[in-house]
């Protein structure tokens, strides 16, 4: 999944929190991403 992240939105940095991080997860549960964007990509990015 990290290469793909990285190829395709320029992810620098990628980790995970919430009952998978504590290993309390149930087939219910969905998966909690935080991610760091390339600073070249957010330099791109206009704000209106």
């Amino acid at each position: 999944m990290k290469p793909t992240l990285t190829e395709k939105f320029h992810v620098s940095m990628i980790g995970y929190f919430g009952s998978y991080a504590t290993g309390q997860q149930t087939d219910s549960s969905d998966l909690d991403l935080k991610e760091r964007i390339k600073d070249s990509i957010l330099k791109q990015v206009r704000y209106i």
